[in-house]
């Protein structure tokens, strides 16, 4: 099946993907996936559900309530990102349909999930507030690279400041940003809210998929210190991605959309921010990310 096969091969290899039989261990794979490869899971799962949803709902019934937990909580963060009424709604159209006992189950499971994270969303973050701002210095001490600094709320609904310094010290660009994941967990968890910590980093890409990650290069990191290093988290990029609806204009966030523990930027600011890195000498650079009050 592919969206499992998918799960593993992320976890394994973000850049070679295999195919696999569906088992208990390559469901278990679906919670390891983390930041950009957590990201790409969920889209290709929400397209295989748009593809044929019976078949999906066939596919995985029989597994556990935890298996289809991950599964539900895949698809809602997936269509939380466009429109989540039309989940909803095509959950009820099943509903409707002759579908055998067992996928009748699995159906009753998932939106029994999918109306849970629904509630939860909407406890923790609908709110009007101006986003806090940060004085951040125009210049630096010389490096021996360029450097991009993340300065981050504590409450990560709100946005945050991205800024790039030549290895000169001398700020190059400065820009909004979010390190809020669909989850707003802690940030030593899988998924959770992008971590703080010291990272190495470098332009790579662009990705294929323009509606997760923007049309433009992103950049890739490995974490050196903080909390993502140890913690074990990987897939921490600065990325841009498809603007958040219309229905999330009253969010201090809007128009950025969470992640699973990257940092999002708007596409004109990643284009921005390619542009930059690509004119400098180093191939590599930092990328350090604090987080205040």
């Amino acid at each position: 099946m592919k969206i499992f096969a998918l799960a593993v091969g992320i976890v394994a290899s973000p850049c070679g993907l295999k195919t696999l039989a569906l088992s208990g261990s390559d469901i278990d794979n679906l919670q390891l996936a983390d930041g950009a490869y957590a990201e790409q899971l969920a889209f290709e799962i929400a397209k295989e559900f748009e593809n044929s949803p019976e078949v999906f709902l066939q596919q995985i019934s029989g597994l556990s309530n935890r298996d289809l937990k991950w599964i539900s909580n895949y698809l809602f963060h997936a269509y939380s990102y466009g429109d989540i009424k039309t989940l909803q709604m095509t959950l009820r159209e099943i509903g409707k349909n002759e579908i055998d006992e067992k996928a009748k189950t699995t159906l009753n499971d998932v939106s029994r999930w999918v109306s849970q994270y629904i509630s939860e969303e909407k406890e923790s973050g609908y709110f009007q507030y101006k986003n806090p701002t940060y004085e951040t210095p125009s210049r630096i001490p010389r490096l021996s690279t360029w450097k991009i600094n993340v300065v981050l709320p504590s409450n990560r609904n709100y946005k945050g400041v991205l800024d790039i310094y030549a290895a000169s010290g001398m700020r190059l660009l400065s820009c909004e940003c979010l390190g809020l994941a669909e989850s707003n967990g802690p940030m030593n968890q899988y998924k959770g809210n992008t971590p703080t910590g010291i990272y190495d980093a470098k332009l790579a890409g662009p990705h294929s998929n323009t509606y997760s990650y923007g049309p433009y290069k992103y950049v890739s990191t490995t974490p050196q210190s903080g909390i993502a290093h140890d913690a074990g988290r990987s897939g921490i990029w600065i990325h841009g991605g498809d603007p958040a609806p219309a229905s999330s204009a009253g969010l201090p966030r809007y128009p950025l959309r969470p992640t699973y523990g990257c940092v999002r930027v708007s596409n004109s600011d990643q284009s921005a921010i390619q542009n930059v890195l690509a004119s400098q000498s180093q191939k590599s650079g930092v990328l350090e990310i604090t987080e205040r009050n």
